[in-house]
């Protein structure tokens, strides 16, 4: 598993120019229609993903039913996990279209959520 921070390319609504981006891991040889294939959170960065994508202020109503399947913890909560973080939370893996940010990507990012060091 490699580490790195991801976004949904899809318009922020929250008034960044750029949708935010959220560290977590991944297996680079898994792809999913060239899209990162299950980028994986910790709990503390799942629910920084669940908080922004289910705000009404940034998004429609109709966006936020079809993510709210993505938001049950103990639903999304993955078999693995990274020692001093604990378990590890998938947001909409093989379903949305997670990409991997690029260190030439750097001028070009919104808010960028990290997970604490431990």
């Amino acid at each position: 598993m490699q580490k790195a921070t991801f976004y949904l390319p899809c318009p922020s609504r929250n008034g960044d120019e750029h949708p935010p981006s959220f560290e977590g891991y991944y297996d680079p040889s898994h792809r999913w229609n060239g899209w990162v294939g299950n980028p994986l959170f910790t709990r503390e960065i799942y629910d920084k993903i669940v908080e922004y994508y289910l705000n009404e202020e940034f998004n429609t109503e109709e966006d936020i039913e079809y993510l709210k399947e993505f938001s049950d913890p103990e639903t999304n909560k993955t078999s693995l996990s990274v020692s001093m973080h604990g378990s590890l939370y998938s947001f909409g893996s093989s379903c949305l279209c997670w990409s991997a940010d690029e260190k030439d990507d750097q001028d070009n990012m919104g808010t960028i959520y990290l997970m604490e060091e431990k």
